[in-house]
């Protein structure tokens, strides 16, 4: 279904009601998605329910990484699972979104994690750009690298990423263009 849309999308279909049947189309697949999406959750938390009775009698540490829901419908379901723990339970939720910490609403105040400085950025970039000492043979690539540093805004894992990408490559108008990418 999806592969029949994005067709026509690509063809850019002049036909108006064409054009129209296409964004009903696409709707109806979209809410599709979204019931299937409710029904496998729900099919989730009656397994666990199943599983574990309405109580768990341990403890648990549970990480939601990097989370972008920000509808609350969908976290209803969830929050009776996870306030069944053991006393000493915890669940930690890292997200880059306001809105997705205020519907968690568990604490007052998230606590917001700055970038690294760029002195620690620009050494973990040079030590994963370079092997061990190599560095003092490129300063032209140090350079470059120093600048590449500062477009990473102090977040350890573009810095790594980008430093490995160019780590086997001394070729200067690579780097430059590692630099002048937009990220």
């Amino acid at each position: 279904m999806k592969t029949v849309l994005l067709d026509a999308e690509e063809k850019q279909v002049d036909n108006h009601q064409v054009q129209v049947w296409l964004i009903k189309l696409k709707d109806a697949l979209y809410d599709a998605e979204d019931v299937l999406d409710d029904f496998e959750s729900e099919t989730h938390r009656r397994r666990v329910l199943k599983l574990y009775g309405t109580t768990i009698k341990k403890t648990y540490l549970l990480i939601l990484d990097d989370v972008w829901n920000d509808n609350p419908m969908k976290w209803d379901p969830s929050k009776e699972l996870f306030c069944t723990g053991a006393n000493g339970s915890k669940i930690m939720v890292t997200t880059r979104s306001k809105k997705v910490a205020s519907i968690m609403g568990t604490i007052s105040t998230p606590h917001e994690l700055s970038g690294l400085p760029y002195d620690e950025c620009a050494a973990l970039f040079t030590k994963s750009a370079f092997k061990e000492g190599q560095e003092k043979h490129y300063p032209n690539l140090l350079r470059i690298g120093n600048e590449i540093v500062k477009k990473c805004k102090g977040i350890p894992l573009v810095v790594k990423t980008l430093a490995s990408l160019l780590l086997t490559n001394t070729d200067e108008s690579y780097w430059k263009s590692i630099r002048d990418n937009e990220l």
